[in-house]
């Protein structure tokens, strides 16, 4: 029976089976490595920053010629601003220092100093020491 045409070829197909499964597994294990993850991930981020580079290369020369004409602009706006008013300007910048700053001041002053140790002697001692005399 075990030497029936059915039986052999349902062996030989379980035995290609049994093949294909090792193969499959064994490149299962191949793609699962840490290290084949990692290269996996950093060719991926490297083909996606390249790709982002071209694009904002491609956009970014109108958009920083723009960028820099408005800063530009605000720069010297801000300039007029502080030479009308330079007084609002001084309030505006000592503000920021004092809010900067300020905590830490704060903190110095408030903070106390160690207590200073208080002094003490041993004390002296007078007269016979009881458990050290010997009897003659």
């Amino acid at each position: 029976m075990s030497g029936s045409p059915e039986v052999l070829a349902a062996k030989a197909r379980a035995a290609a089976a049994r093949t294909r499964l090792d193969g499959t597994v064994a490149e299962l294990k191949g793609r699962l490595q840490p290290s084949t993850l990692v290269h996996n991930a950093w060719a991926d981020t490297v083909d996606r920053g390249a790709d982002a580079w071209d694009v904002t290369v491609e956009r970014g020369t109108k958009s920083l010629t723009l960028a820099v004409d408005k800063a530009t602009e605000a720069g010297e706006a801000a300039v007029a601003y502080a030479q009308k008013r330079p007084g609002v300007v001084a309030t505006g910048f000592g503000t920021a220092l004092a809010l900067l700053v300020g905590p830490s001041l704060v903190r110095r002053a408030l903070r106390r100093p160690p207590p200073k140790p208080i002094p003490t002697d041993p004390p002296r001692l007078t007269g016979p020491i009881p458990h050290l005399e010997t009897h003659s």
